[in-house]
């Protein structure tokens, strides 16, 4: 996922210097190689020891304890919004989205991955023989939901495509499943994870900030700086 997200969806996004928010940043991977590339970047997860762990990973990164469906920032405060396989675990995915979409900046651009629907009967499976430990929210998505949510949320998808042809994501699989990938933008309908590209087209009325912070983050203009002051914050893994 990694990959696709730097190599195919960010090569050439100009990441120094700017805002990205890591939403549902899980044990921080995505957070590193966004500040590697000079981002000033925000972890948001719901599990607090992991932003904490994903903060110890990356020096300087800032770190936020937040739900996907009640983001606790205000609206266009961000440049990119990296989501990599987290709205599905979350009680209503479209509702993540539509939160994604709205602390992008006007011109900002929405990277999300998440699983494919058609392949539900595989997490059945999975589940059966207890292959997959998991045992939280898995409300997996198809293409043409992404493309209605976000098409609501006033982002505009600009590029949609598939990877992994199969759910059998070993070492001696990768070979195949990389040749399989070339084909993601024909094969998405049918492949395990799906990728979607958008960008904000525009802000809406309400500019209202979530979790008790003050209009006065968006109007300082310096999102880093007000976050630090935030209750849920995190900095190098400490509680602030």
């Amino acid at each position: 996922r990694l990959r696709v997200v730097f190599d195919a969806a960010l090569r050439n996004a100009p990441l120094a210097g700017r805002l990205v928010l890591d939403a549902g940043c899980g044990t921080g991977e995505f957070s590193r190689r966004a500040a590697a590339k000079g981002a000033r970047v925000v972890a948001l997860d719901i599990g607090p020891r992991l932003v904490a762990v994903a903060c110890r990973k990356t020096r300087g990164l800032l770190g936020v304890v937040g739900d996907l469906m009640a983001l606790p920032m205000p609206e266009g405060a961000f440049d990119y919004v990296i989501c990599s396989e987290a709205i599905e675990h979350t009680v209503v995915p479209r509702l993540a989205v539509g939160e994604l979409c709205r602390v992008l900046k006007p011109g900002g651009t929405l990277v999300l991955t998440a699983p494919n629907r058609v392949w539900g009967f595989a997490l059945v499976i999975a589940r059966l023989l207890r292959v997959r430990p998991y045992h939280g929210n898995e409300h997996w998505v198809t293409s043409g939901q992404l493309r209605r949510w976000l098409t609501a949320a006033q982002c505009r998808p600009e590029r949609l495509w598939g990877f992994h042809l199969f759910p059998f994501v070993l070492h001696a699989t990768h070979r195949l499943l990389d040749a399989c990938d070339r084909w993601g933008d024909r094969l998405y309908p049918i492949m395990l994870n799906l990728s979607v590209v958008a960008k904000k087209t525009s802000t809406s009325l309400s500019a209202e900030p979530r979790g008790g912070e003050t209009a006065d983050w968006m109007e300082a203009g310096r999102a880093a700086d007000a976050l630090t002051a935030m209750p849920s914050a995190y900095s190098t893994g400490e509680v602030r």
